[in-house]
């Protein structure tokens, strides 16, 4: 198993000293000149990986035509409909032929069509996670604060669904047994509030090795999670407090939120995947920094070994480590 690192950067630095083994294959549907297959392009000439690309003939033959794409470790797949495009896509994901996927042009419905597990018994997106991982200068390790892709506030099963994706993005950094912090507003369960109530439940589960593999606590704030100051402070004795490798958030808007305050204020670098599919996706932003760009794939490719290796979507053959609820 790899050693876990303690930054972000950490993982581009093992990508550029890699040597000897097979490239991971990167994919991306690409039917314009977009941001993600330029990241796709980076990744080859920096010698991280071979490219795939899905696109239209028509709309992107101009772009070969000049040689704006290099014929060596990448291979360019015209395909004009975009059914056809996801079917393809889907096909290398179930037998393994990509190893991370660029969004690229797929719409959000096709990714979550794509991500989709029919042993989730829950709606298309609700199976998906977002995770941001988070490096703060002084801070000694790394941690990611994963949250579902939709905006509503997630029901109980869903956020287990969020536990297992974040479960497995711990184990593929390298974490043997992760410390998982279900995260609220307070350290307490509220009157009226479903959410702590789901937090304390799930801890429960967990004390009694119904959720093995894991130290899980909750609800739990921001700060009693990742700060030993404020765990010495308030006298709180628990496996995960002041050392969370995971925050489980309920919503989208916390999750963004808190990375780009970390971001802005405490000059973190951060690395945005996608989890609960075959493959892990790397979500990049339009506007997204060269060292963005580096992390999310640093990110995503140092993922994809582990997510080959445990296949958490065939739970039929191979069970979940924390298949107990279905």
């Amino acid at each position: 198993m790899n050693k876990v690192p303690k930054d972000i950067r950490e993982l581009v630095s093992r990508l550029d000293k890699s040597t000897g083994s097979k490239p991971p294959t990167l994919c991306v549907v690409a039917n314009s000149w977009n941001h993600y297959l330029k990241a796709g392009l980076m990744a080859v000439k920096r010698r991280w990986a071979t490219l795939r690309i899905i696109c239209d003939e028509t709309v992107m033959k101009p772009y070969l035509d000049q040689g704006m794409i290099p014929d060596r470790d990448v291979s360019v797949h015209h395909v004009s409909d975009s059914n056809a495009q996801l079917a393809l896509l889907r096909d290398w994901c179930v037998e393994k032929e990509v190893d991370v996927l660029l969004p690229g042009d797929l719409s959000q419905g096709q990714l979550y069509h794509l991500l989709s597990n029919p042993y989730h018994r829950q709606s298309l997106e609700d199976g998906a996670s977002r995770a941001c991982l988070v490096s703060v200068p002084g801070y000694p390790r790394i941690f990611a604060i994963v949250g579902p892709v939709n905006p509503e506030n997630p029901l109980f099963n869903q956020m287990v669904l969020h536990m297992k994706n974040g479960y497995h993005l711990a184990a593929g950094l390298g974490v043997e047994r992760p410390k998982i912090a279900l995260l609220s507003a307070l350290d307490r369960v509220g009157i009226d509030d479903l959410h702590t109530y789901n937090c304390k439940c799930l801890v429960s589960q967990n004390q009694l090795e119904q959720i093995p593999g894991m130290d899980l606590e909750g609800p739990m704030s921001f700060d009693t999670a990742i700060d030993p100051a404020t765990v010495e402070y308030l006298g709180w004795k628990g496996p995960v407090a002041g050392q969370a490798d995971i925050l489980i958030v309920d919503n989208q808007q916390t999750r963004s939120i808190l990375a780009l305050t970390l971001k802005i204020f405490g000059k973190a670098q951060t690395a945005r995947v996608g989890l609960g599919g075959r493959i892990p996706l790397a979500y990049l932003l339009e506007d997204a920094t060269d060292v963005d760009v580096e992390n999310t794939l640093a990110a995503a490719i140092n993922l994809a070994p582990y997510m080959r290796k445990a296949d958490p979507l065939d739970w039929l053959t191979e069970p979940d480590p924390i298949d107990y609820a279905w």
